[in-house]
């Protein structure tokens, strides 16, 4: 899932940057709002190099709307499918690829940082083995320990006595 999102980001940012590039520019006219009555879309109309008028609704809604009814937008758009086309500002044509990039590489690094976790750990326990030595002690006293606060909390000390067996 997590290959997907980046995979999905950077494909909307060659997407983009191809549209960007070869793309044909003009103004528009925001006619209206599309919304599900929490965020607004606006419905841009320009007029295609062939002659056609083009209504499309903008990729990127919100609230309170991103522009208002009668503005005037720079318009990109596909020579030869002039309904694929984007409202010319940075949010709206980089808003895919920088929400999936980032979200991607988080979920991608969870589970590098559990397996790092448990290899360090792992590594800790192996050393132990080879240069630690093994003694036996009694638990002589468990107590709360009232000079320390962690999280509002008091924790406990638990005290232990034992002979070390090389000395």
């Amino acid at each position: 899932v997590a290959a997907a999102f980046v995979a999905m980001g950077v494909w909307q940012y060659i997407e983009v940057r191809q549209n960007i590039s070869s793309g044909q520019r003009t103004t528009g006219e925001v006619v209206g709002l599309s919304g599900n009555g929490r965020t607004y879309a606006p419905l841009v109309r320009f007029s295609a190099a062939d002659g056609r008028e083009i209504t499309f609704r903008h990729t990127v809604s919100s609230d309170p709307p991103g522009y208002g009814v009668g503005e005037k937008v720079e318009v990109v758009y596909n020579r030869a499918a002039p309904d694929n086309a984007y409202i010319n500002s940075f949010w709206s044509l980089y808003a895919g690829p920088l929400t999936a990039i980032p979200f991607g590489l988080l979920f991608l690094s969870i589970p590098l940082w559990v397996r790092f976790y448990f290899y360090w750990h792992e590594r800790k326990l192996a050393w132990l083995r080879q240069h630690g030595r093994i003694i036996r002690a009694t638990v002589t006293a468990v107590r709360r320990d009232y000079s320390l606060t962690i999280y509002n909390r008091q924790p406990f000390r638990i005290y232990a006595s034992g002979t070390d067996p090389v000395t």
